[in-house]
């Protein structure tokens, strides 16, 4: 373009060019003038030279994402690396400064089940699906130009969410007891246990029915939706123990199923069965230890010392007032008590109390007794400290002084005590400018900012248990005040002016700068 919307200003007894107006590489990125040399002579003579102004570009421009919300559905087991959305970005600026890169900003909740291709914004899955793990997921894409420095980078953000849909992945488990005291005096009719089986599927697929299998199917009634297990007839005198196989199924596509042996045995109201060593048990164990770690033991006999054929069973495991699933077995004839699950105390659980039966099986009429295990479940160093998102975008004025707080950053961990202790700091993007208390997370100024020098910081801070830590990237935006006062494009202006000139004629006009921005510009 030539110089029709007066953009630049020529001195004309200098010859110096001057910039009048701001530029602007996306709508003008090249201006053709011609400059006319003129002498006063008669007849004045004159001479054109052409003259090319290329403009450079600058990174004045983020990258800007389509607006509206992306939602996908996908299947959970779905392949690794498959594509589920393609994001777009554009930006208008020119080079380095409009060739945009992706990366994952966040992921809610929190892991790596998503990743994007860093230059087609291909969103994949990179872990196994899970629906019971989540059946939502919002996945936050960042697009980043690659401006030169860093610190000039603009970014767009884009979140896409992501709706899990079901299959019929999982067997019921059971989580009612497998052994059962019944009291002498119940009858016909009477509940004598809930079989409860969870399914975490969804629907139908977690939809889950209740049989009889084999073992005294004749002796007991069980509902197939609910679970409860009824006496069918009154309990023979003669016989303290029975058993039954229950299946639960799920009414899913391919009906899965699992069956569980339960033990009934018949308590005996006098408490006259073999005395434990102990009036009470207790015991200790890590979380995450293998099926079958040993926790503790329990033993029983006879103070008479009278020889018998002695059994152990758990009838009940709870924590707090809440009951809990197979978490322990027992050993039936060793009474040694290992873990039936691999144990994870932050779900909630820190400790169990269990109900443990002794029955002589030598006697001809029942002969019980019962005694309290209390375990406790030790914690691991096993969560990392995790922040609530993984960017924060914060904007504080330029003028915050020396020592100014920008934002406060928290993680939180899981586990406890020792295991449990955070301290933070700075890992990457530190240029001197900030700093972050190792206790509160409190990110600081160290001296003053200037917007016109850098508009944008980013800084990463880790927060570490020592053991393991978690990222956040915090994005601070300056905000300008009027800090910068006008300059003149030239030291000095001249003009000629004719004598008969009108009133309010146009002479020439001056320009001056400001380096603040919006109206303190």
């Amino acid at each position: 373009g030539g110089n029709m919307h007066g953009t630049f200003t020529l001195d004309s007894y200098t010859g110096k060019l001057y910039l009048a107006k701001p530029l602007d590489f996306e709508s003008t990125s090249l201006y053709r003038l011609n400059v006319t040399a003129s002498d006063h002579g008669t007849p004045p003579l004159s001479t054109v030279i052409p003259f090319e102004i290329n403009v450079l570009d600058s990174n004045d421009n983020p990258p800007t994402f389509p607006p509206g919300d992306t939602v996908k559905q996908i299947t959970e087991g779905v392949g690794l690396n498959t594509v589920i959305a393609t994001v777009t970005a554009t930006d208008p600026d020119s080079g380095s400064n409009g060739d945009i890169r992706y990366s994952i900003a966040s992921q809610v909740p929190q892991g790596d089940q998503f990743a994007v291709d860093a230059t087609t914004g291909e969103v994949m899955t990179n872990a196994v699906i899970d629906r019971e793990f989540a059946s939502t997921f919002d996945i936050t894409v960042r697009a980043t130009d690659q401006a030169i420095p860093a610190s000039e980078r603009r970014h767009a953000f884009k979140t896409i969410t992501v709706i899990v849909s079901d299959v019929n992945d999982n067997n019921p488990l059971f989580v009612s007891p497998d052994a059962v005291a019944i009291v002498p005096s119940a009858s016909n009719g009477d509940v004598v246990l809930n079989v409860v089986a969870e399914d975490p599927d969804e629907g139908t697929n977690g939809e889950v029915r209740y049989t009889e299998t084999s073992g005294n199917v004749n002796q007991f009634d069980i509902s197939q939706t609910t679970g409860a297990v009824t006496l069918a007839q009154a309990l023979n005198p003669s016989q303290t123990f029975y058993t039954l196989v229950v299946t639960a199924t799920d009414q899913g596509p391919g009906r899965r199923s699992s069956t569980s042996e339960i033990t009934f045995f018949v308590a005996s109201t006098s408490n006259n069965g073999p005395a434990f060593s102990r009036s009470s048990y207790s015991g200790n164990v890590r979380e995450n230890q293998p099926v079958g770690t040993s926790v503790t033991s329990v033993r029983a006999s006879y103070p008479d010392g009278h020889s018998a054929t002695i059994e152990y069973y758990i009838t009940s495991i709870r924590s707090g007032a809440n009951s809990v699933g197979r978490y322990f077995a027992i050993g039936r004839t060793t009474g040694r008590i290992t873990t039936g699950v691999e144990l994870d105390r932050e779900e909630g659980y820190d400790s169990f109390t269990l109900e443990v039966y002794v029955v002589d099986k030598s006697s001809s009429t029942p002969r019980t007794r019962a005694t309290q295990v209390t375990i406790t479940l030790e914690d691991e160093n096993d969560n990392a400290p995790l922040f609530d998102a993984d960017y924060r975008d914060v904007t504080v004025p330029e003028d915050l002084p020396s020592g100014g707080l920008v934002t406060t950053v928290v993680a939180n961990d899981a586990d406890v005590g020792s295991n449990a202790v955070i301290l933070y700091s700075i890992v990457s993007g530190d240029d001197g400018k900030f700093r972050v208390d190792s206790d509160t997370g409190e990110i600081r100024t160290t001296g003053l900012l200037n917007r016109e020098q850098s508009p944008t910081h980013s800084i990463t801070v880790q927060a570490s248990d020592g053991q393991q830590a978690s990222t956040i990237d915090v994005n601070i935006a300056l905000t300008d005040v009027n800090d910068n006062a006008p300059q003149f494009l030239r030291p000095v202006y001249s003009f000629d002016i004719r004598e008969d000139a009108a009133m309010n004629s146009e002479v020439d006009f001056v320009s001056a700068t400001d380096a603040d921005e919006g109206s303190n510009a």
